[in-house]
């Protein structure tokens, strides 16, 4: 049985036009995309950028290490629109490594 990372356990799983549902026992609902509607997305993404599908994907890398991926959750510091290297919005990031932790 899968488990949330608070180590809930999954309570159900419901599938609908391109999207999963997961209800965790604490509660908690998760929707994520299966996986051909995010390739779907991703490909429309990239030709709204007038990018190739690889040059698209290879953007979403590069940004993913920006974010924190501490196992403990550490404090945060705020910043304003602009106020971080990493994001031009206001965003937080994390007092341990410094990198985002949420944006807008």
């Amino acid at each position: 049985m899968e488990t949330n990372l608070l180590g809930n356990p999954e309570i159900s799983r419901e599938s609908s036009n391109g999207w999963v549902t997961i209800t965790y026992a604490n509660g908690i609902t998760l929707h994520e995309m299966e996986e051909e509607e995010y390739k779907r997305f991703n490909q429309k993404m990239a030709e709204k950028h007038d990018m190739s599908l690889e040059e698209y994907q290879q953007l979403l890398t590069d940004e993913e290490k920006n974010w924190c991926s501490c196992e403990d959750n550490h404090q945060a510091t705020y910043h304003d629109d602009g106020e971080s290297d990493l994001s031009d919005k206001h965003c937080w990031t994390c007092n341990n490594c410094n990198l985002l932790v949420q944006v807008g």
